[in-house]
């Protein structure tokens, strides 16, 4: 049989880098893949992008559906608006969504009207499809008190449970759609061999491993219409009892080339029991558009006004918000974030750091240096994320970074990007002891545990998400009512580069320095400390960089 799945998918506009993607040439891309596929999605499409702070996801079930998905489970994001408007969309799908080891604890059914798991007919196969998510994530949703509100059960435990009875029920093939970072993804494979195939969501990086002691083919396609995989699956008669690795991958395209013949496969493996090989075709330029997906993206992007293209601020350079660098180390996107919410929150008050959680930047691409539209600020940062200002103890800002990279190397959201704070950490470490002693400063002095220090952060880890419960009893300086959301704070900031920039060309200034002065920033703010001129081009704009602020080594040292 054949197979087609992608997962996490935002934006249903094209990019301007190849692969370009796009909802209408993703959809067409895969209406010419060969041999009727089985259509899977793994998750998060709900949120966030550009469109859904004014849709809150509507626009995404009549894209969905005329890519012609079979079946789906669902992802983190799919929640952002709550379980209310969750269950609303779900009934705009006309395939089902699978969410099979989360209970509702008031109805005792799947949480969000979702499935247990389905069973097919699928070329000649009957196929038993279930939907798997790990408990991480769960817990970083605001509308969900994961004690209060569900029954989580255990994803390889249930997932053995369902093996079990889709085995008995006459299923010939299980397949696993999960919603997991993949190091879950491995354990999943490795503990329940009745699971042919597991294909997965939530890491945006595309991955496919055949995953030891059983071969299992574990595979992730990528992220927001750019690129997805087709599979071939069968069962094994050749050897049975039998199980061989993956052979070389060979002929694997660049995401620059366009290719979606279902012949060509780049990889395969058997196990004892099944075959499956794979490939990934990207969505490029030269794919042309579905008509009916076109027209449903030229109605959303009439619907947003040309508002949304509107120029907003200048950057010097280039800011990298790939999801790949801001969970996994210090950023200049990450680093002016933070400046930002250390210095937005007035002259009336000292603060001394900002911690952001990495998963608030979403874009997942690099925003080059040069103009910046409304566009580039929603895609960047499309959650209203409320700030707040806490007193903490120095031995709980150590406590917080340690929660920040407890889970490196899996790209989770909750490494924290920094303002005011410097630190060493060691991933060698156990997790809670990673921090190397003697490493943090803060302000450039050394981190003093029974100190108190003034710290800027989101209302969202306030409230104890993503692990940070500590963060949950300091005292608040700041509340979130009274403290400026971020992204009115960047607004702001781009705005008045914008109006700089203006300046500077409406008085013929070019890059000749006295002239410009006369446009120059207005030191009412300290926030306006983060705007650069550049005498080349005569140019006002943002120009972050990398400060050493995170360092990542490999080293003994006594405790």
């Amino acid at each position: 049989m054949t197979i087609l799945h992608f997962n996490d998918v935002y934006d249903i506009f094209a990019n301007d880098e190849e692969p370009v993607g796009g909802a209408a040439r993703f959809c067409k891309a895969v209406k010419d893949v060969k041999g009727d596929p089985l259509i899977l999605f793994s998750g998060d499409c709900l949120n966030p992008s550009t469109l859904s702070a004014f849709t809150k996801g509507s626009h995404m079930p009549p894209v969905l559906n005329n890519i012609g998905v079979h079946v789906a489970s669902l992802g983190n994001h799919d929640f952002d608006f709550g379980i209310e408007e969750l269950e609303k969309r779900m009934g705009e799908f006309n395939f089902p969504w699978l969410l099979s080891n989360v209970l509702d604890k008031r109805t005792g059914t799947q949480l969000a009207n979702a499935e247990e798991y389905i069973e097919l007919e699928w070329a000649g196969q009957k196929l038993g499809i279930i939907g798997l998510v790990e408990k991480e994530w769960l817990m970083t949703i605001p509308s969900i008190d994961v004690d209060a509100d569900v029954v989580y059960e255990d994803f390889v435990a249930k997932g053995q449970a369902l093996c079990d009875k889709l085995k008995a029920r006459g299923c010939d093939m299980i397949i696993a759609l999960t919603h997991m970072r993949a190091p879950n993804d491995e354990k999943l494979a490795a503990s329940v061999p009745d699971i042919q195939l597991i294909l997965g969501g939530h890491d945006h990086s595309p991955q496919a491993d055949f995953v030891p002691p059983h071969g299992t083919l574990l595979l992730k396609s990528g992220t927001d219409f750019r690129e997805f995989s087709v599979l071939k699956m069968s069962k094994n008669e050749a050897s049975p009892g039998s199980t061989t690795a993956g052979v070389e991958c060979t002929g694997l395209v660049e995401p620059t080339t366009n290719s979606t013949d279902s012949e060509i496969d780049f990889c395969s493996a058997a196990r004892s029991d099944v075959v499956v090989s794979w490939k990934r075709v990207y969505v490029t330029s030269e794919t042309e558009e579905d008509e009916v997906v076109a027209d449903i993206v030229d109605h959303y992007h009439e619907k947003m006004g040309e508002e949304i293209l509107s120029p907003l601020g200048w950057t010097l350079t280039d800011l990298d918000a790939r999801f790949d660098h801001v969970r996994n180390s210090e950023t200049s996107l990450g680093n002016l974030l933070a400046d930002i919410m250390r210095l937005g929150m007035g002259k009336n008050i000292d603060v001394d750091a900002a911690l952001l959680n990495s998963g608030t930047i979403r874009s997942d691409r690099v925003h080059s240096a040069g103009q910046l539209t409304v566009r580039d600020l929603i895609t960047m940062l499309p959650f209203t994320d409320e700030l707040v200002v806490l007193s903490m103890t120095g031995e709980d800002l150590m406590d917080a970074l340690e929660v920040s990279v407890s889970a490196w190397p899996a790209k989770e959201g909750r490494f924290l990007q920094v303002s005011g704070i410097t630190y060493a950490f060691d991933a060698e470490q156990e997790p809670g002891h990673r921090i190397v002693p003697g490493s943090v400063t803060v302000g450039g002095a050394p981190l003093e545990p029974s100190k108190a220090y003034t710290v800027a952060t989101k209302a969202y880890l306030r409230s104890g998400k993503d692990g940070f419960g500590t963060l949950k009893d300091a005292e608040e300086v700041i509340d979130p009512e009274t403290a400026p959301r971020l992204v009115t704070l960047i607004h702001a900031l781009l705005s008045r580069v914008q109006t700089l920039n203006e300046c500077v060309d409406a008085n013929g200034c070019g890059s000749a320095a006295p002239c410009a002065s006369s446009c120059s920033v207005l030191r009412g703010t300290r926030l306006e400390s983060l705007i650069a001129f550049d005498g080349e081009t005569g140019r006002y704009g943002l120009q972050p960089g990398i400060e050493d602020r995170i360092k990542r080594v490999s080293v003994v040292y006594e405790a």
